[in-house]
C-alpha cells in the first residue's frame, strides 16, 4: 500500500516539475524576443526583463527549492530578502535618474 502510495506522489511531482520547466524554457524564449523590440527607452526592456527573470525565480524556488511546502518562518526571511533586493534596484536606479555632477 504505500509503495502505490509514493509511486504516485513522485508522478504527480515529475509532472509539476516538468510543467515548470515547459513554463521556464518558455519565459526564457519571450524574454530573448523581447531583447530585440524596442520599447522606446532601455530602461522599459530592463523592466520587462526584470518582471520575467522575476517569475522565473519565484517558479524556480517555489517547485525546484520546494518553498512551496515551507513553513512560515521561511517565507518571512524570504519576503525580507526580496524587500530588501528591491529597496537595493530602487536605489540604484534611482542614483542613474539623478548622477552626481563634478565641477571643474
Amino acid at each position: 500500500m504505500s509503495d502505490t502510495h509514493d509511486l504516485e506522489h513522485f508522478k504527480k511531482n515529475v509532472k509539476a516539475c516538468i510543467v515548470v520547466f515547459a513554463l521556464l524554457m518558455v519565459l526564457t524564449l519571450v524574454t530573448v524576443l523581447i531583447s530585440f523590440h524596442d520599447f522606446g527607452h532601455p530602461h522599459y526592456n530592463i523592466a520587462i526583463a526584470l518582471v520575467i527573470a522575476t517569475v522565473k525565480a519565484l517558479m524556480v524556488a517555489a517547485y525546484f527549492m520546494h518553498l512551496n511546502a515551507e513553513k512560515r518562518t521561511i517565507f518571512r526571511i524570504l519576503y525580507f530578502t526580496g524587500a530588501f533586493a528591491a529597496v537595493l534596484i530602487f536605489v540604484t536606479l534611482w542614483c542613474f535618474a539623478d548622477p552626481i555632477r563634478f565641477i571643474h
